[in-house]
């Protein structure tokens, strides 16, 4: 078996082949992108299945509880980097001395790197799965005889030849003394000073360098070719080939850099649970607030949380699809975001900013928000309806889907039937999402509506709730006039009364 993954139920080798299925864009409509490393926020874009959610969220578990393990993944860390670094000039070398040479120090940090590696062994999830791998790795005979002759070899390193990588730079030196200093007394004493290249030359090695280091250290040249000749088929080939170990950067980078984000939310007073991976196709989120609104320096204990239910089947209703509208400014698109981004954490296998949730493990999540490039009027048009269509064509009942203001770039008439008929196609379909419009006709089908409301008593006070309605007028216009009485039938009544009251 090869080297086990930390994020997947796969092995290293396996999951380079894992695929993207969420697109860059959801990052960046989601407001995501830029409170992470590049790095980090491509994972959020494979999402898990359903058995490796819970595995995932147990790693997040103990990041962000166990400082002690923080701080092994981060001497793991960098130690792979130094590894990396020695067997990355190992790889570009094209001179086989200097690979017999570079050899001994990369197999020496693979060697100390797989004894940390087997100090996860006692934790639970991927991680105790990868500890107890390597673990076992370090209880073979191979290995251990492995360690015994890396050990004495790296014994005597003082008195013999010792490459020394930094950045893409190799020199070699005897214990405190550099080799070149020692090679220009050598070959001066040898009469032949023109051997030696000019300085600048010697800060990369070179065929002529190479062999002169072997020459002068034969001893310890012969020693270092046996010693790869003897290892290099174990340790450089097939399944334990050390170099593979280079994915475990990205998977603890991603670990670590996202647990740091999480870890800022929940001092930031936002709630933070890990959702239930539902066997019924749902999403039911307690509490959620949009950990965006973090960038603002809000706190989450000033958010106002919102609930959510989403079912294919509930109570005889088909609760997948929501048409969301209401007042301006009252927080429609703060919802969907803070959902979007609940789901998409959930897939993840990170915790989300609610207060409990229970989520069906999608496929994929898709996002359509208003563009910030400026088109002419039937140029945004033709744009926003041609990136719609690409992600109807995607969607199923196991993909979950945001529309923010689409096919808002043309005339009423337009817009109101590009619309019905994407809300319908997803309805149909069993798609799991939200469509925000303020095209209120829409409201009061088939298709279940939410609205962000306002104040009962005040209407220029938005309350940032969003609750399930039947249908809505324009911006709650007549629920406004009806309070002061300026609607029609209070008007008709008051005409009608004064004209009584003249006769």
């Amino acid at each position: 078996m090869s080297y086990p993954s930390f994020l997947w139920k796969k092995t290293l080798r396996e999951c380079a082949d894992t695929e993207e299925k969420i697109p860059e864009n959801v990052l960046a409509d989601l407001m995501l992108a830029g409170d992470m490393k590049n790095d980090t926020m491509n994972y959020f874009r494979k999402p898990c299945s359903a058995e490796e959610i819970p595995q995932r969220q147990g790693l997040f578990r103990i990041l962000l509880s166990d400082d002690g393990f923080r701080e092994k993944l981060k001497n793991i860390a960098e130690q792979l980097s130094e590894l990396h670094r020695i067997t990355g000039a190992f790889e570009r070398s094209e001179h086989p001395t200097e690979q017999v040479m570079l050899f001994l120090p990369s197999l020496g940090h693979y060697l100390t790197l797989a004894r940390m590696f087997a100090e996860l062994k006692e934790y639970e999830g991927r991680a105790g799965e990868v500890g107890r791998y390597f673990a076992e790795l370090c209880e073979e005979e191979t290995f251990r005889k492995a360690e015994e002759d890396c050990g004495q070899m790296m014994k005597n390193r003082r008195s013999e030849l010792l490459y020394t990588v930094r950045g893409n730079e190799v020199t070699a030196s005897e214990g405190g003394e550099m080799l070149r200093d020692k090679l220009e007394r050598f070959f001066g004493e040898m009469g032949i000073p023109e051997a030696i290249p000019n300085r600048k030359a010697l800060l990369r090695s070179n065929d002529s360098t190479a062999a002169a280091y072997a020459g002068v250290y034969y001893g310890f040249h012969a020693a270092t070719e046996q010693f790869y000749h003897k290892y290099v088929g174990i340790f450089l080939e097939g399944e334990r080939d050390f170099r593979l170990t280079s994915s475990y950067s990205g998977e603890i980078g991603f670990l670590l850099d996202a647990s740091d984000y999480f870890i800022r939310l929940r001092e930031a007073g936002f709630p933070l649970t890990y959702p239930a991976v539902s066997s019924n196709r749902e999403v039911v989120l307690n509490g959620i607030v949009d950990a965006s609104l973090a960038k603002r320096e809000l706190r989450g204990e000033d958010v106002v949380p919102n609930d959510l239910l989403m079912a294919s089947e509930y109570r005889e209703e088909k609760l997948a699809f929501y048409i969301v509208t209401g007042a301006n400014g009252g927080g429609k698109t703060t919802f969907i975001r803070a959902c979007g981004l609940a789901v998409l954490f959930f897939l993840a296998g990170c915790p989300v900013t609610a207060v409990s949730a229970r989520i069906w493990p999608f496929e994929a999540i898709y996002t359509h928000f208003p563009a910030n490039e400026s088109f002419e009027n039937s140029g945004r048009f033709v744009n926003e309806a041609n990136r719609a269509e690409e992600i109807i064509e995607k969607t199923n009942e196991n993909t979950f889907v945001l529309f923010n203001e689409t096919y808002s770039g043309t005339d009423e008439q337009k817009s109101e039937h590009y619309s019905r008929r994407l809300a319908d196609t997803m309805y149909e379909r069993g798609v799991f999402g939200m469509f925000v419009t303020h095209i209120h006709s829409l409201t009061g089908s088939r298709i279940p509506t939410l609205a962000a409301v306002i104040d009962e008593t005040d209407e220029n006070r938005r309350t940032y709730k969003i609750k399930r309605v039947g249908a809505t007028t324009s911006s709650f216009a007549e629920d406004i006039l009806e309070k002061y009485r300026l609607d029609r039938n209070s008007l008709k009544k008051r005409l009608e009364g004064e004209r009584h009251a003249g006769t």
